[in-house]
């Protein structure tokens, strides 16, 4: 926050003063000033004011005026001239219109039509210490409003930094750097190995469908890794809450592919074939074994800089799509799927695999989708 660029309220800095000297005889009523300038009538920005448009004044030629959105100090350095501070939201810029040069001396700076003026008023000291309080009123309010704004800064920053650790936490229980879903061994690729010979005799088309998936999950693992390092570094609490939420939803979409696509190669395994077609149905209507958007996010994300959000909205609504798209399998309503289930943990087990089949589902079964809304953000069913 710059010093210069900070406003405050003059207008309420300048009745407050008028109220703590309203009874010196150097300080003019509303009506006292009225009388004095032009019998109730002067021209002003909007048209004629009269008495009720001014709030008090100087003896020596300083008038307030307070009416609709016209609210100044008016100095009057001769009868014919007008000059002014406006109060509405004044800074240390507008400050420097008005000079204390001695304890009776003041100077005066407006703009006018062909250049800049500056018009000395002579004042009793009074009057002169008035203004004076008021320029260190102002100069006071500006400091206090920063050193407010530097210590909500600071609880902001703060408050980021607990939400961040809360979050990394939840994300990389060990604190690693990396995302503990995506640790250990890849399981895909270790039974799918394990059985190749089998899925080349199932079908050998299969093998290059189960390469693309792989390299699929790979890529999605990839690209969490480094959004979740991008996500290290956000220095905004809303923003981070954002992020954090569509990073899950990929962790989310990850999950899910993960487990069908495990679940295709046991289905395969134990001959299944309404299984794994509806599976392979499903994926190919999601452009799965297609991994054009994968890599898409890859090459964004090796230069992201500090598009992160636009990057994380935009791919938000293809991870929506393809888990809302396997949400709809059916097989894993059918009777049959309980086999299934025990079987992939079996071969899970097989290849020491640290994924429990029964958390995995759990897991994908319970998450809440979160979801991007203009007027409201937040996780939704």
């Amino acid at each position: 926050m710059n010093r210069e660029d900070v406003t405050v309220d003059g207008l309420k800095i300048v009745l407050s003063l008028f109220q703590k000297y309203k009874d010196e005889p150097w300080v003019l009523s509303g009506s006292e000033v009225a009388s004095k300038v032009n019998h109730l009538v002067w021209c002003g920005r909007y048209g004629q004011l009269n008495g009720s448009d001014f709030e008090f004044g100087l003896k020596g030629g300083i008038v307030l005026v307070n009416v609709g959105f016209d609210k100044k100090l008016i100095f009057l350095p001769s009868p014919s001239l007008k000059m002014y501070i406006y109060l509405d939201g004044i800074s240390l810029i507008d400050l420097d219109k008005l000079k204390i040069i001695n304890s009776k001396t003041i100077t005066i700076s407006n703009f006018s039509i062909f250049h800049f003026i500056t018009k000395t008023m002579k004042l009793s000291k009074p009057e002169v210490n008035f203004l004076q309080e008021f320029i260190d009123t102002v100069t006071f309010e500006v400091d206090r409003k920063i050193k407010l704004y530097e210590s909500d800064k600071e609880k902001q920053l703060k408050e980021l930094k607990h939400l961040q650790k809360i979050i990394l936490n939840e994300l990389d229980k060990d604190g690693n750097g990396i995302v503990d879903i995506l640790e250990g061994d890849d399981d895909f690729i270790k039974l799918f190995r394990k059985h190749q010979s089998l899925i080349k005799d199932f079908d050998k088309d299969y093998i290059n469908h189960l390469v693309k998936i792989s390299n699929f999950l790979k890529t999605k693992r990839s690209n969490i890794q480094k959004i979740f390092s991008e996500i290290k570094k956000t220095n905004n609490k809303s923003q981070l809450e954002e992020n954090s939420g569509l990073l899950k939803n990929q962790i989310h979409t990850y999950e899910v592919v993960l487990f069908h696509s495990l679940s295709m190669i046991t289905a395969i395994v134990g001959d299944d074939l309404i299984t794994v077609n509806e599976i392979y149905e499903q994926f190919d209507k999601l452009k799965i074994f297609k991994t054009d958007h994968e890599n898409e996010v890859s090459l964004k994300l090796s230069d992201i800089g500090d598009k992160l959000s636009s990057l994380m909205y935009s791919i938000n609504s293809m991870e929506m799509n393809i888990v809302n798209g396997l949400n709809q399998l059916s097989y894993l309503t059918q009777s049959g799927f309980s086999d299934l289930s025990n079987s992939l943990s079996r071969e899970l087990q097989s290849i020491n695999s640290s994924i429990d089949t029964n958390n995995l589902l759990t897991g994908i079964s319970a998450y809440q989708l979160y979801k991007i809304n203009k007027q409201t953000k937040g996780l939704i069913e």
